[in-house]
């Protein structure tokens, strides 16, 4: 196994048989100079699984309305059911366009 020196490192010394005997390996098959490396998709699988999680429990707690607004049921109504809320609640309605082809 050969050393490399690292950018900006000295070169070891010849003289320093303690470290030259602590980087020698002895397993061929397990490398002393391998290190873990930081994987990022760990970071972007828990900020999914986060939002996922928040997603899920306020779905839970107010249903399609988070997605919609709070009026999402209006759409159900009957026009019968329309016509009685405009005439009740004194509101005007406004029909931008015209004839369509």
């Amino acid at each position: 196994m050969v050393l490399k020196q690292r950018r900006g490192k000295k070169a070891p010394v010849a003289n320093a048989p303690a470290k030259a005997a602590a980087t020698t390996n002895t397993n061929n098959d397990v490398d002393v100079e391998e290190k873990d490396h930081f994987n990022p998709a760990i970071i972007v699988a828990l900020f999914y699984t986060l939002a996922c999680g928040l997603l899920f429990f306020f779905y839970n707690k107010y249903g399609p309305a988070i997605f919609l607004g709070k009026g999402w049921k209006d759409y159900k109504w009957s026009p019968y059911k329309w016509r009685k809320f405009i005439d009740d609640n004194e509101k005007t309605i406004l029909i931008i366009g015209g004839p369509h082809r």
